[in-house]
């Protein structure tokens, strides 16, 4: 199950990107607007996050497992329902942290004349093409 579910936040994660890769291998116009950025940034950010929550809850369960052998029925116990809460918190913190960055990138303004070059958008292309000071953004890139 946590398997599956790695290899579901592995496929989001890519997917995020992807599409609009391959739309700039066929179109000369190799932008990207605010929304599309902002849509990826937000759903790459949530399964990457997910992506390393759940690999934390893989690493427990092996650390139970090999160092608790006797002890795993007890600590997993109900060892599905545990991986499901497990699994669903893995993603709602994915789901929140992104949310949380988007909202703070909300607030920063961007001149019309910036644009970016790129088919994926990068945090710190944002802050660097940014009319207002990214400070604030920057803090809380490096704390959370």
């Amino acid at each position: 199950f946590l398997l599956g579910s790695l290899a579901f936040a592995d496929v989001y994660t890519s997917s995020s990107v992807t599409p609009k890769m391959l739309l700039n291998f066929l179109s000369k116009n190799h932008m990207i607007s605010y929304f599309e950025c902002m849509a990826q940034f937000y759903f790459f950010g949530s399964s990457a996050t997910t992506e390393c929550f759940l690999l934390v809850v893989m690493a427990y369960d092996h650390y139970v497992a090999i160092c608790n052998p006797l002890l795993y029925a007890v600590v997993m116990s109900n060892s599905l329902c545990t991986q499901f809460i497990l699994v669903g918190v893995s993603y709602f913190i994915g789901i929140l942290h992104s949310a949380f960055h988007v909202g703070l990138l909300r607030r920063l303004t961007f001149c019309p004349s910036n644009i970016i070059h790129y088919f994926y958008c990068e945090i710190l292309q944002l802050f660097k093409i940014s009319c207002t000071n990214p400070t604030v953004n920057i803090l809380w890139v490096l704390i959370f």
